[in-house]
């Protein structure tokens, strides 16, 4: 604006002392006009030069924007691979049993009643478990490196279904499935983590109320822990045919005869499992087999349990006759718990052995060597680990320590 006063300044002074020579001269009158106009023309291009740079500024030092380079621009984004938005690890969150004043707990008969389900409490100790592994690490020595041996132990639902004011009433199962695990070598029996697939969905159907047993639903959990240390698919609930039994009242009720259990009874579900089956059932004292479904469906009641694997007998087999499934051969070993797991092997394997070893009487090694058996899991839940009653019928069967 300095600039625009001195030029006036100027050019009105320069009027004022020759006002006459305007009149005078007209020529030089018009060229004066022209010359002021060009000034004032050039003056205020040069504030419009001026203010478009101070507004374009935030570009400064880029290349200019022109039509060819804004495609290639656009075209260079489009080439570049998008990036995933980076996601934090999904937090794991475990169900818990919270205290409620208004719930009692009561023991009926060495039933524990809390909250309408019936609980076997806990009394399993770290010696006990040490034997049990000794044990098992001897029924591996004497199988050798030819036959895989794995070992589930399952956690009641005691451990999961008693708030923290009724905790104290039993031993942690956890320390006790840790310290068995912890006996194992490298290349000895293979651990699988039952615990942590039970914990992380303890909230749900897992176990019975009136029963001491898990459900389906739990074993299909603990068979998922056991498919990954394996090699295999995890089972998808989602595909199978699920039939269900109502109105069961299990074992902890037939113990403690508590009203509160009789009045709220359970459901069994099980899952069919796909291909064609041949299966056998050695029954206790039978020396011939008998041709068996696979479940028996006809079991209802307080012996619904039972539909798995038609109960607790000496031997059965599961196996395809038109499927190769993944070739190999296993042989399942254990009490009543391992029979909800059981049929979940059959997704899998060619062959399924399920001993029962309470009942069975067999050499399980000869068993293994003239089956031509690839894999072995010997399932517990932990009552039954840390007795010596299990414990004998382990060396007695395998022959081992």
């Amino acid at each position: 604006m300095k600039f625009r006063r001195n030029q006036n300044l100027k050019v009105e002074r320069s009027s004022y002392k020759n006002r006459n020579n305007f009149k005078s001269n007209p020529t030089k009158n018009r060229v004066f006009i022209v010359v002021f106009c060009l000034v004032i023309t050039i003056f205020i291009g040069f504030l419009g030069y001026q203010l478009i740079n101070k507004r374009v500024e935030p570009n400064k030092g880029k290349t200019p924007t022109t039509t060819d380079s804004l495609d290639k621009e656009i075209k260079d984004k489009a080439s570049e691979s998008p990036k995933e938005p980076e996601q934090e690890p999904e937090p794991e969150q475990i169900p818990e049993v919270k205290d409620d004043p208004n719930i009692t707990g009561y023991t009926s008969k060495n039933v524990f009643i809390y909250n309408n389900e019936g609980f076997e409490l806990f009394g399993g100790s770290e010696a006990m478990a040490k034997k049990y592994a000794a044990i098992l690490n001897a029924i591996k020595a004497k199988l050798g490196t030819g036959v895989k041996v794995y070992n589930m132990v399952v956690p009641t639902h005691a451990e999961f279904g008693l708030p923290p004011k009724h905790k104290k009433l039993t031993n942690s199962q956890k320390e006790n499935i840790d310290a068995i695990y912890s006996q194992y070598s490298e290349n000895g029996v293979i651990p699988v983590d039952a615990y942590k697939a039970l914990q992380m969905h303890s909230n749900q159907y897992i176990y019975f109320h009136t029963d001491h047993h898990w459900t389906s639903l739990g074993a299909s959990y603990a068979f998922n822990a056991f498919a990954k240390v394996a090699g295999e698919k995890p089972v998808d609930l989602q595909s199978l045919t699920k039939k269900t039994i109502p109105d069961f009242v299990g074992y902890l009720y037939t113990a403690s005869k508590d009203n509160t259990l009789k009045n709220n009874p359970d459901h069994v579900d099980y899952y069919e499992i796909p291909g064609n089956l041949n299966c056998s059932l050695w029954q206790t004292g039978a020396t011939d087999s008998i041709t068996v479904p696979l479940y028996a469906e006809r079991a209802s009641g307080g012996n619904a349990y039972s539909v798995y694997l038609h109960g607790d007998s000496c031997l059965m087999t599961i196996k395809h006759t038109d499927d190769n499934k993944n070739g190999k051969k296993i042989m399942l070993v254990g009490e009543s718990y391992k029979n909800a797991f059981g049929p979940f092997l059959a997704l899998y394997y060619k062959e399924v052995h399920v001993v029962d070893l309470r009942h069975s009487k067999a050499d399980l090694w000869e068993y293994v060597k003239q089956n031509g058996i690839d894999e072995v899991i010997i399932l517990n839940y932990t009552m039954a680990a840390n007795t010596g009653q299990m414990h004998n019928h382990l060396k007695n069967r395998f022959g081992a320590y």
